[in-house]
């Protein structure tokens, strides 16, 4: 059996977990194999998911357990994108958590290695996550500036429903500099994707 046929079997049988214990044996049980996997992409792959999933189910230690170890993997390697994508998930961690000075800590060093990422949705996840660091902060001039390249990737990417978020993100942004006019502008153009898109939940939020 494959890792990903085996991660697929694993992740097809979470839901019908009912215990959170019996969910962390599964889980741990990937952990392990794919400790044996000798693939450095591969393991990478598997193992981000891993992190992330115990980051979603609010298990934040364990998350983090994961990326600092990755960390080491990839710092070995030499490889500065997946050293930037587990800094952004890692600042993600700590905004969560409220840890603020490491919010910035870790999302700023993402930001600074975000050029080495091939994925231009990534590029832009990472400087949106220190552009709500310094908005969340009332460094408006700072947020500015990382929500407008943000917004600049998302476009490149060229995916509609992230592009409506980074217009919504300038629009607030510009609301607080006290430039209404361009912000209604922005947050038209966002409303408007979303109409496009039939993304209920998203014209809600607007």
């Amino acid at each position: 059996m494959t890792i990903k046929l085996f991660v697929l079997l694993v992740f097809l049988q979470l839901p019908i977990i009912c215990c959170l214990s019996q969910t962390s044996t599964y889980l741990d049980s990937l952990l392990n194999i794919s400790k044996q996997y000798n693939n450095y992409e591969t393991y990478f792959s598997e193992q981000s998911e891993l992190g992330n999933f115990y980051v979603e189910s609010g298990q934040y230690e364990k998350g983090l357990e994961i990326y600092f170890m990755l960390l080491k993997v990839t710092e070995s390697k030499n490889d500065s994108a997946s050293i930037a994508l587990l800094y952004n998930n890692i600042a993600t961690v700590y905004r969560e958590t409220g840890k603020n000075d490491l919010v910035y800590k870790y999302a700023s060093m993402a930001a600074e290695l975000s050029k080495y990422v091939p994925n231009l949705s990534h590029r832009a996840d990472i400087h949106n996550t220190l552009a709500n660091y310094y908005y969340e902060n009332y460094i408006d001039s700072l947020a500015l500036e990382n929500f407008n390249i943000s917004h600049n990737y998302r476009l490149q990417a060229g995916i509609q429903k992230d592009i409506a978020v980074s217009w919504k993100n300038l629009g607030s942004i510009y609301y607080e500099l006290g430039n209404t006019d361009l912000a209604l502008d922005c947050m038209h153009t966002s409303l408007q994707i979303r109409w496009e898109l039939k993304d209920t939940q998203g014209i809600i939020s607007s």
